[in-house]
């Protein structure tokens, strides 16, 4: 059926030719809220096309600023930019619609510009402790307005405006702890809009969630109260508290509370019974795309004579082509009010099923043409600098270990993936075409060749509707043979396999932006599959790096080609500073640097316990000791390399026993009280009151936890490799 075509007009109350506002229009929905049509106002009558069906059905009309092209118009959208809404029964006989606007509304109209901005990050933490916000790209940010409390507070029914006002006295009167956030783990989802403070602590005073501060004493009985005096609050807002408790009528009461809702505000998260009455309503205005740093940034619109924007943040990732979400947090604790136009806003995502991406560090190098040897897992390659400067925390030693965390000389093993990085003019270079990775045992002349696949996946598109196909297959780098060389790999070539049949007509293929899916690997070493024993196998090895041309030939660093270089330092926005090789990195044509790998397995054995000559329990467990006995107690705590911690405790009933805890290297000679043998037996002799303290008879638990230095290079690998040990006995006098 044709449309029916309708000629509208808005009459601005009281405004002379030259006070009309203009960029405004005309907005047409169905009364569920779909929306219909929509002409501009802004030179006089416009023509307005309505469907058939819409002269059959009342019709909301509504008058306001012009909203952004790309803006979906809704019902509550307008609302919120101050539109008048008329309802008509539309007759396409009478074709003229005009809507008049009050002058108090028109004079409001003029829309201001806010730039939202922000990025969406997950946090990944480090070997040397620290922790880095990876951007999480291929996402979209859906960037939605929240009701002003005080509109809301307005709309309140009876019942729940006063326990809301008796809710806002008891979390003031209450004496609040004074706290400092403790940064959990994982962090939370974000840094919270807004911070609790409390009302009689000091002015910025920090206070943890509810949940985290359970011990909070008791609220006082209203009737304890009548009257809030908070020096904190300055003078107008205590005279409103006061008055606030003081009120009986309900249509008062919410006018007060609306008048306090920054007071209301930051409570808002802790209130979860009130989260019905107060999010129920929630207009999402835009949904943006994030670039490949995780960034994004657009314009919303806003009345200028209001507040700013109350905003809220959604966010999606698109996975195997379809988007999912990840990033969905409470409304109550994640608003950010009266948001500061133009700020940055840092969304944390902590989905486990969300993706990061790795982009490539900015390096800083004096080379046209290099190739750098970058870090086994998460743990920068060191080297051998020429100053001899000992390596930082978190780096591979110059003799192969790394510390890491508080631990000191750590090997490595399990699987490890080995880093590196070069200059974009290799990618498609006709002289530089292929790298390898060689392992040897120091000691032994032959190197044994990393052969486990490697691989790049890349994106292909595939035309569909109503959305294309987008998969993502993978490009192998190698192994491969090339002329008298194996088990070579290739540098990333300039573009990923161009579509084949049965692709169809319009298939697009294209190398990701980003390391979205961690391809962040040129090598992998299994170390639990080198030859020999796990004792056998350990120790010092050696890594090597070579670079071949198109015909597998090895070329030489130097001026004319490529120049290795080495990470030093790196800056807190991960730009990489680099220095050249030295000639004590090199073997040949190759860079070579040291790599300790140990996979022993921990040991751990409680003895028991004597007292005396004693060391047998009797039947009911008990151990029976003469005045002036004194107590031994020995364990084991073994690593075959000494490459491991470890920590014992004994406990009794339920009090630690101080003297009789050890924690330390599993090499030290003593450790607290304990001397250890040259089978790591440690024992430790005691007396009656240090174990027993004013007891006669008690019983004793004793944990004993052995952890491997061990680590892959982003972590301790623990686990498997750990060993721990219980036990338990008792004293009881003859």
């Amino acid at each position: 059926m044709p449309d029916n075509k309708f000629t509208v007009s808005a009459q601005f109350e009281g405004a002379t030719d030259k006070e009309k506002p203009t960029d405004v229009a005309l907005y047409a929905f169905d009364a569920k809220g779909n929306f219909l049509g929509s002409a501009p106002l802004d030179k006089g009558p416009a023509p307005l096309a309505l469907p058939a069906n819409a002269t059959t059905q009342a019709v909301r009309v509504f008058v306001g600023p012009r909203l952004d092209e790309g803006v979906q118009p809704t019902p509550a959208l307008l609302q919120r930019l101050g539109a008048v809404e008329d309802r008509r029964l539309l007759d396409p006989r009478n074709p003229k619609l005009q809507v008049n606007i009050p002058t108090p509304i028109w004079k409001l109209w003029p829309i201001c510009s806010c730039v939202v901005r922000g990025h969406v990050v997950k946090r990944q933490p480090q070997p040397d402790g620290s922790v880095r916000d990876l951007p999480v790209c291929h996402t979209r940010v859906t960037i939605c307005e929240v009701d002003r409390l005080p509109f809301i507070i307005m709309r309140l029914p009876d019942a729940i405006a006063f326990r809301l006002r008796d809710e806002l006295i008891k979390e003031i009167v209450r004496p609040l702890p004074v706290l400092q956030p403790v940064p959990p783990v994982p962090p939370l989802p974000d840094p919270p809009p807004i911070l609790r403070l409390a009302p009689n602590a000091a002015a910025g005073a920090a206070v943890v969630p509810k949940a985290a501060s359970a011990a909070r004493p008791p609220a006082a009985p209203a009737a304890a109260a009548p009257s809030v005096g908070l020096q904190s609050f300055d003078l107008k807002t205590q005279m409103s508290l006061n008055a606030l408790a003081r009120t009986t009528s309900a249509p008062e009461l919410r006018t007060r509370l609306a008048d306090l809702h920054l007071v209301i505000r930051p409570l808002l998260c802790l209130w979860e019974w009130v989260h019905p009455w107060f999010f129920t309503r929630v207009d999402c205005l835009k949904t943006v795309n994030v670039d490949e740093n995780g960034r994004f940034q657009t314009v919303i619109k806003y009345l200028c004579a209001g507040d700013k924007p109350d905003l809220y943040f959604k966010v999606e990732q698109l996975q195997g082509g379809v988007w999912k979400s990840i990033y969905a947090p409470p409304i109550p604790c994640h608003t950010y009010w009266n948001y500061n136009c133009g700020s940055d806003v840092t969304i944390v995502v902590t989905d486990p099923s969300a993706i990061a991406c790795v982009p490539q560090d900015p390096v800083v190098s004096g080379e046209a043409t290099w190739v750098m040897p970058y870090a086994v897992g998460g743990t920068v390659i060191w080297g051998s600098p020429p100053s001899a400067t000992p390596a930082p925390n978190g780096r591979v030693r110059t003799d192969g270990f790394t510390d890491y965390g508080g631990i000191s000389g750590a090997p490595f093993g399990s699987l490890l993936g080995f880093r590196m990085g070069y200059s974009n003019n290799i990618t498609g270079s006709a002289a530089i075409k292929y790298f390898r990775w060689s392992y040897r045992k120091a000691g032994d002349a032959a190197w044994t060749q990393m052969d486990l696949p490697v691989s790049r996946h890349y994106v292909k598109t595939v035309p569909g509707a109503p959305n294309p196909i987008i998969s993502f297959p993978t490009y192998q780098l190698g192994p491969r043979t090339v002329g008298a060389q194996t088990n070579l790999y290739e540098f990333k070539p300039p573009a990923p396999p161009l579509p084949t049949p049965p692709d169809p007509a319009g298939t697009t293929t294209a190398w990701p932006v980003d390391n979205w899916f961690d391809d962040i690997y040129a090598a992998f070493l299994d170390t639990l599959a080198l030859p020999g024993t796990t004792l056998a196998s350990a120790g010092q090895y050696q890594i090597r790096l070579e670079v071949f041309g198109p015909s597998g030939d090895v070329l030489t660093p130097g001026a004319g080609t490529f120049r290795f270089i080495v990470p030093t330092t790196i800056d807190p926005d991960n730009t990489v500073h680099t220095r050249q090789a030295t000639a004590a990195e090199m073997d040949g044509n190759a860079f070579v640097f040291n790599l300790q790998i140990d996979n022993n397995k921990c040991e751990a054995e409680i003895f028991p316990t004597s007292a005396g000559a004693t060391s047998v329990a009797d039947a009911c467990g008990f151990l029976r000791y003469s005045p002036g006995d004194s107590f031994t107690l020995a364990f084991t705590a073994r690593h075959p390399n000494d490459r491991a911690t470890f920590g014992f405790s004994v406990v009794r009933g339920m009090t630690g026993v101080p003297a009789a805890t050890a924690a330390g290297e599993v090499a030290g000679p003593t450790v607290g009280a304990y001397t250890r043998n040259a089978s790591s037996r440690y024992s430790g002799t005691f007396s009656q009151v240090q174990l027993l303290d004013t007891c006669v008879n008690a019983a004793f638990a004793e944990s004993l936890v052995v952890n491997a230095k061990v680590t892959n290079g982003w972590g301790r690998l623990g686990g498997a490799y750990d060993k721990a040990a219980l036990a338990a006995f008792a004293l009881a006098a003859k």
